[in-house]
């Protein structure tokens, strides 16, 4: 994953908490808390990607719970597509996108084999791209705000995890 586009979910005073906290009965439920916001992320986000030529874009859309330290301190959702950011963000004018990713697409979106000359209409999309850019179309920061009511919801169910985890000396 060179380049992957994410957006992600910090407990703020995780970190201060877990200091006091025993991190063996603390890491289920936190893990647990933060799969399910990732779950949330995911489903607020996937329908809002735009389907391109293969979909391939709304497939990549995943989660990953940090596991950096015994307790959990943060879920990220994105993809690791390499042309995610320019969906999200748009492109500005300027440089224009390689050949070959766009010949590719050209490809797939008309149908046309490997044996068609598209020299032609590749280089006027790239031209076009490079003159006037692509618009953003913010399909995680978007997904992101439609989970947040969810997701502050799942704060009460973590709660009573944790105390049910520490209760039972879990």
């Amino acid at each position: 994953m060179a380049q992957e586009m994410v957006v992600g979910v910090k407990i703020e005073g995780l970190e201060e908490l877990v200091k006091r906290l025993d991190t063996k009965t603390a890491a289920t439920p936190a893990r647990k808390f933060l799969q399910r916001c990732g779950d949330d992320m995911i489903g607020k986000v996937r329908p809002l990607v735009p389907i391109g030529v293969t979909g391939q874009l709304k497939g990549s859309i995943s989660k990953q719970v940090s596991n950096q330290s015994p307790v959990p301190l943060y879920v990220r959702v994105g993809s690791n597509k390499h042309y995610a950011p320019f969906v999200e963000f748009g492109r500005k004018p300027g440089k224009q996108p390689p050949y070959a990713d766009i010949e590719l697409w050209y490809r797939r979106k008309n149908n046309i084999d490997s044996e068609q000359d598209v020299f032609a209409e590749v280089r006027a999309i790239q031209y076009r791209i490079g003159r006037f850019g692509t618009k953003e179309q913010p399909f995680l920061r978007d997904g992101l705000e439609q989970a947040v009511p969810q997701m502050q919801k799942r704060v009460y169910t973590f709660r009573d995890e944790l105390e049910e985890a520490y209760k039972n000396g879990r």
